[in-house]
């Protein structure tokens, strides 16, 4: 009976804190900003960039409260590690784009993951209302973002998906909230 208590309470800490990673995950995606931001040609798109293995977008960290800081934020599988993370760093302006600044500032959501894939739907343009593996519209959010999550133990057609909308669709000029 002590191993079966033992196994309870694993799975009762497995299950809670897998709730509370959709609860971070949820949060933090539907904060997401469509701030729009120039490129050297001046051609304008927003600071959001979404592909099956990466998330990356603009949006003010829930709990930090000062006077409305956004920071870059990158969601993204380990392969290596099997972790889903939260990688961070206060969004100044579009000048780092394309450069590594989270390499201090990480918050480990899920560990033990076999894969983790983002898709995304968009149901006003090409895509017709079908889950889309990246992310091309670069004037717009997608509707709603899923995440498909699949851990080591489970069969192959096992698994558990988080799907979010994002409350922010009108775009904003570069660092407004």
């Amino acid at each position: 009976s002590l191993d079966t208590a033992e196994t309870v309470e694993a799975r009762i800490l497995e299950s809670e804190s897998l709730h509370a990673a959709q609860r971070a995950f949820r949060r933090q995606v539907q904060l997401a900003r469509p701030v729009v931001v120039e490129s050297e040609n001046e051609d304008v798109r927003l600071a959001f960039a979404a592909s099956a293995s990466q998330l990356d977008f603009v949006a003010p960290l829930p709990g930090l409260t000062l006077g409305g800081l956004l920071h870059q934020v990158s969601m993204r599988f380990d392969d290596d590690s099997g972790q889903l993370l939260m990688v961070f760093a206060p969004y100044l302006d579009d000048s780092r784009d394309g450069e590594d600044v989270f390499a201090t500032n990480h918050v480990v959501l899920i560990d033990g993951l076999d894969d983790a894939e983002f898709s995304y739907l968009d149901t006003l343009g090409a895509g017709n209302g079908a889950w889309l593996p990246e992310w091309r519209d670069a004037g717009r959010l997608p509707d709603l973002v899923r995440l498909s999550l699949s851990f080591d133990e489970q069969a192959e057609d096992a698994g558990i998906e988080f799907i979010v909308a994002i409350k922010a669709t009108l775009p904003t000029s570069t660092g407004d909230t």
